[in-house]
């Protein structure tokens, strides 16, 4: 279905790219044809000078000499840009049609991994160590393990915007209500106390927490969850208590850490079993199947979210919390738990109510469901980070179809636009903040051929004369706006060529960028790029950086700094019989860089919000 209206359209999209290079190559064959005739012109008009003995005569044919001098010149340079064009119509239609291999490829994919989940055992026998290392047919889950380049999936926050919002809530941007707070204090007995199996621990926790989770849309599951009755979870969470057509919250209980499986993994599987037997269903087809995966293991508490986009894609939304009853630190115990609990509560009537959020794949809700973009038409620009060309539903007078958009966590969007201004940046469209602390940036299109960065830059001589155009940029840019830009690296400086020794040069990906003295390094710098001294997390960023960052990594036709500016974690070969060990070092072109930003931004929280005290005395008024 939507597979097929994709498909459909990116054949008619291909056929009118045809079109356009039919109608290109008709106009290079007339205008070669038209020069032809000129030089012919020219030549004979050259034999009659060499007779002529008028000075009339020879006035006038010098006259037509330089015309058809001149009309000859104004035909190549129009041959010269209808080449251009075609070459450009070319990578345009190159594009579409790894587009349409990639849908075919990922239909044909997603069959296998269907059929994978059809006959696989039930969520208690499956051996996570096997599945997720199947080198044939790939990780049964997207969750970041063993590595990002095998199993990263997108982050749930842009997965779904009741993650995004649940994310928020779990940040501490609403205090949690009284209902939550009492529930949350309930549920630390619960979590304190030493159970003899798994039943007592669930049952103690639902009773704890279906009056505050379970309504007449969201109702607790007794049958009909799976084809096996021994296939079910402790405890789930749907639109009916029969029959149901959607699955919103998974529980998953453990006596204890290092008890009876691995909660979080059986959790998510369980999310597969259930949807595996739903496939031709309008809510597996038109949905990402989003559902909350909530685990007590002993005394301790966890959220995650899990989808299903492409693959099961799983993401803890919370570390493992304590559930200790701890006098008299129980407030800081407590009020982590009771925004888990708010968040939850949330999330389950968001995923219930708010309208699907389209199967696209893999594509970021903020622009799957933007009324401003079509959705169809987005093509990722980068693995490494959330920036995609899409066309503009109706965009007004004057204004391009086709935009980059940018989704991040961070960005110097004033340094951005202060180097628009000057001419030195492409121009930002539009700036909207997101939940969960994400932007979205949208901005001009520099399209290639036409614009390259200056690491593709071939010839050395060429590259030499751009190298120099950019460092006199960054010396304006500099002196004019006050901001540095942090990463000014030959892939974030797109160039094109004007005339012969002359460049235009813009910038671009400003996540880094800010005033200089004043904006500081993010964490993770790839330490595989030469940075000049005194670039280091949490030092200020200086505009004689970018100068010598800049010369510093245009070697060897510039692509040996093509590695993104921050670091991520890689497979290294295992030690002996242990495990997979990870190593951290630069980015390259496959890796998730935001995986290792953001993995790891709620362990950074971790000291300041989830154990964040409520205010003396005033825990029933959060």
């Amino acid at each position: 279905m939507a597979q097929q209206v994709d498909l459909g359209v990116l054949d008619s999209q291909i056929s009118e790219v045809d079109a356009k290079i039919g109608e290109v190559e008709a106009a290079i064959t007339a205008t070669d044809l038209s020069i032809r005739r000129s030089a012919e012109q020219l030549a004979e008009i050259h034999a009659q000078l060499r007779t002529a003995t008028s000075r009339d005569d020879i006035t006038f044919l010098r006259e037509q000499v330089t015309l058809l001098s001149t009309k000859e010149v104004q035909l190549r340079t129009k041959e010269e840009q209808l080449r251009r064009e075609k070459e450009q119509l070319r990578r345009e239609k190159e594009l579409l049609l790894k587009e349409k291999d990639r849908l075919l490829g990922a239909a044909a994919s997603e069959a296998t991994y269907a059929q994978r989940w059809a006959i696989m055992n039930p969520p208690s026998q499956i051996s996570w160590r096997r599945e997720q290392l199947d080198l044939g047919a790939g990780p049964l889950l997207n969750n970041w393990r063993p590595n990002a380049e095998t199993a990263a999936g997108l982050l749930p926050e842009l997965a779904h915007p009741a993650f995004a919002n649940a994310v928020d809530n779990l940040a501490g941007h609403k205090p949690p209500d009284d209902v939550c707070m009492k529930a949350a204090a309930q549920l630390c007995c619960v979590g304190a106390r030493i159970y003899d199996n798994e039943s007592g621990l669930t049952a103690a926790v639902r009773k704890v927490l279906e009056p505050v989770l379970t309504t007449p849309t969201l109702q607790t599951i007794t049958s009909g969850f799976a084809d096996l009755s021994t296939a079910v979870p402790d405890w789930a969470v749907g639109d009916s208590s029969a029959k149901p057509d959607n699955l919103f919250l998974i529980f998953e209980a453990k006596a204890g850490i290092g008890g009876s499986g691995d909660s979080h993994y059986q959790g998510a599987c369980y999310h597969g079993w259930f949807w595996r037997g739903r496939k031709g269903t309008d809510a597996f087809r038109d949905t990402r199947c989003p559902a909350f995966l909530l685990e007590v293991v002993g005394p301790h508490v966890r959220l995650s979210a899990v989808f299903w986009l492409e693959r099961v894609t799983l993401f803890p939304l919370t570390p493992l919390l304590n559930l200790l009853p701890a006098h008299p630190v129980t407030d800081s115990l407590v009020l982590p738990v009771a925004r888990l609990l708010a968040a939850l509560r949330q999330g389950l009537h968001e995923i219930a109510q708010v309208p699907p959020c389209p199967k696209a794949p893999s594509l970021p809700w903020p622009i799957a469901t933007h009324a401003r973009y079509i959705a169809r038409s987005a093509q990722r620009l980068t693995r490494t980070n959330f920036i995609y060309v899409v066309s503009r539903k109706s965009p007004g007078a004057g204004e391009a179809d086709t935009v980059v958009v940018r989704l991040c966590r961070s960005y110097g969007t004033a340094a951005h636009k202060a180097w628009a201004d000057q001419g030195f940046a492409p121009a930002v469209l539009h700036v909207e903040q997101l939940p969960a602390g994400w932007q979205l940036v949208e901005m001009e299109w520099l399209p290639p051929p036409e614009w390259r960065q200056l690491s593709q830059v071939e010839d050395a001589a060429e590259r030499s004369e751009a190298l120099d155009t950019a460092l006199e940029a960054l010396s304006k840019l500099h002196a004019a706006t006050g901001a540095a830009h942090g990463d000014a690296r030959p892939p974030n400086c797109l160039v094109r060529r004007e005339g012969p020794g002359s460049w235009q040069v813009k910038f671009v990906d400003f996540e880094m960028s800010g005033e200089a003295g004043v904006a500081k390094y993010p964490a993770f710098l790839n330490d595989e790029v030469p940075w000049p001294e005194g670039v280091a997390y949490g030092q200020p960023l200086r505009c004689e950086h970018d100068s010598k960052l800049l010369s510093a990594t245009v070697v060897g036709g510039g692509r040996a700094a093509e590695a993104p500016g921050v670091a991520r974690c890689t497979p290294a070969p295992p030690r002996g019989s242990g495990g997979t060990e990870l190593r951290c070092k630069g980015a390259g072109p496959a890796a998730h860089a935001l995986m290792v930003r953001r993995g790891l931004g709620w362990r950074q929280r971790s000291g300041a919000l989830w154990a964040a005290p409520a205010g003396l005395g005033a825990r029933l008024a959060l």
